[in-house]
């Protein structure tokens, strides 16, 4: 009687330890690390560059977070169907992560041509970037609140900055990096 019930006490902690497994399997972290830093550093940044009334320094803060974003990718929906958000900000970090949203940078170097300085998506704009300082530079425009989005829709979420150049020099150079 007493080997059968060290054995069915043996039964029970070995099914326990069997499901723990499973579990652990099933529904554990992936190992990959879940935590992204993308919204902090937005916060950090917007409330620096709201600070800033000097235009050359805040191109060099513009440069900097533009390339400190460009480790977070656009994220792409395994499954697109109608319902689908088109025109999304989210971003994904280098395990996969979803990080929430980027601040959308936009250079409009004509009245009615811009380009949006994403160099995850783009890199060879990095040129153009390296390129951009006080005296080619007209204005820069800013807007972190949800009227963002009325102005550049979903993409804006996080908000947006807007470059305004109409240096000839630079124009060509990004008409030669874009087409």
């Amino acid at each position: 009687m007493l080997v059968i019930t060290q054995f069915k006490t043996r039964m029970k902690k070995t099914f326990c330890f069997i499901i723990l497994i499973f579990y652990s399997i099933a529904f554990g972290q992936n190992g990959k690390e879940n935590k992204c830093e993308l919204q902090a550093q937005n916060i950090t940044w917007k409330t620096e560059f709201e600070k800033v009334e000097n235009k050359s320094q805040q191109i060099k803060l513009i440069k900097e977070k533009i390339k400190s974003d460009s480790i977070f990718s656009d994220f792409q929906p395994k499954i697109i169907t109608h319902d689908t958000p088109t025109i999304t900000n989210e971003a994904v970090d280098e395990n996969g992560n979803k990080c929430g949203c980027k601040i959308l940078f936009v250079l409009w170097y004509s009245k009615k041509k811009s380009i949006r300085l994403n160099l995850s998506s783009k890199p060879q704009l990095s040129s153009i970037l390296e390129n951009l300082n006080a005296e080619n530079i007209e204005k820069i425009w800013f807007v972190f609140d949800k009227s963002a989005e009325a102005i550049y829709g979903g993409q804006a979420e996080c908000g947006f900055v807007q470059i305004e150049a109409r240096d000839k020099k630079l124009k060509r150079l990004i008409e030669k990096t874009v087409l």
